[in-house]
């Protein structure tokens, strides 16, 4: 079963000396991340890009891309991509899944299931179902199925019903995405009808790359491809370029630091990095995308200078702020230059305005 658990990933995150989040093993590849192709040739394909449907899918990924939402799975990321694509049948809102009237079904209430919404047209006998469960205060899980059932509607609403329908293995229904934190997203191609859909990814994940699933000839939930955002490294940090900037990000990391005690569910410092991490992707790759951190400048200013006074190791680390901050900046506004085509009046305006964030959300409360 497919099980996506947000604490595991929030404690795992806890225990990195260095920023950033573990990925799978399978797509970790920090040598191959510096190989990879300049930020501009992202978002891009991996797999049957040729087709149509992967076409579509990657329209959608772009929209997204673009978006100044702060994460690509945002409903402020659906919105710009319902209206760039006019084909999202199924999205994510604040905190439930929404759909299209005409070409999704639902059906609410039930304690173990919230909802359930059944794609109303088969395509090749085939139709997908989503379910919405109750699971703690960070939100609910959502399932994906397959289904090509002959069951009529209603009893595939009482199948969709069941709490342990995974475990059972009923012909015609079969499981694509279980216990997911993120919403399903569903792509409808207006042109042949196919309907797909985008699994956005782990939100303990940086710039998560999207999986695209269609139903196979034979029935069966098949990867139609994958679209990446940016190279996949275990940890963001390597993907910052060496030198002054990713002494900084180091340093900010430090200060940081690892909590002295339990911070229960809460995991306030691993969701601080995770907020972190994610920042750092948008500052690599989609500049304008960084968001506006809650804690003022002179506010967090104020903050450290009050936490330098703790010991000489802060005092330290406090003293190198400063002067790496500001060769962080010449050299982000290169990165700009050169990776962004921006002219160096420009490049150096979005570096003194991107890092300035970037530096506030290392201390911020988490936001998303």
């Amino acid at each position: 079963m497919k099980t996506k658990l947000f604490s595991a990933a929030l404690i795992i995150a806890a225990l990195t000396t260095t920023f950033g989040f573990p990925i799978s093993s399978k797509s970790a590849n920090s040598t191959k991340a510096a190989q990879s192709p300049s930020p501009r040739a992202y978002p891009r394909l991996v797999g049957r890009a040729t087709t149509a449907d992967a076409k579509l899918a990657l329209t959608a990924a772009q929209a997204a891309f673009n978006s100044k939402a702060w994460h690509l799975y945002d409903p402020e990321a659906a919105d710009v991509v319902r209206a760039k694509t006019k084909a999202l049948i199924a999205w994510p809102e604040a905190e439930n899944v929404a759909v299209d009237p005409k070409f999704l079904e639902s059906k609410t209430g039930g304690e173990a299931i919230k909802a359930s919404f059944l794609q109303i047209k088969a395509v090749d006998g085939n139709r997908f179902a989503l379910r919405q469960k109750p699971m703690n205060w960070q939100g609910d899980w959502f399932d994906v199925y397959l289904v090509n059932s002959r069951d009529d509607t209603t009893k595939i609403f009482d199948t969709l019903s069941l709490e342990d329908l995974y475990s059972k293995s009923l012909p015609g229904y079969k499981m694509v995405s279980c216990d997911a934190w993120q919403k399903p997203w569903l792509l409808r191609n207006v042109k042949n009808e196919h309907v797909l859909f985008i699994d956005t990814g782990h939100p303990a994940e940086y710039l998560c790359e999207w999986i695209v699933t269609v139903p196979s000839k034979t029935g069966s939930p098949s990867e139609l491809c994958k679209i990446q955002f940016c190279p996949r490294s275990e940890k963001i940090v390597r993907l910052v370029p060496q030198g002054a900037l990713r002494n900084l990000a180091v340093l900010l990391d430090k200060i940081i630091g690892i909590p002295k005690e339990s911070e229960g569910s809460t995991q306030a410092t691993p969701r601080l990095r995770l907020s972190v991490a994610h920042t750092w992707g948008n500052v690599l790759y989609r500049p304008w995308a960084v968001a506006e951190p809650s804690l003022s400048r002179i506010e967090v200013d104020a903050l450290l200078k009050t936490w330098s006074r703790g010991s000489k190791i802060y005092a330290a680390q406090y003293a190198q702020i400063k002067p790496t901050y500001e060769s962080a900046k010449l050299q982000l506004a290169n990165y700009y230059e050169h990776n962004f085509g921006k002219s160096k009046r420009e490049a150096q305006a979005m570096s003194s305005k991107i890092l300035d964030r970037t530096y506030r959300t290392h201390f911020s409360p988490w936001s998303g």
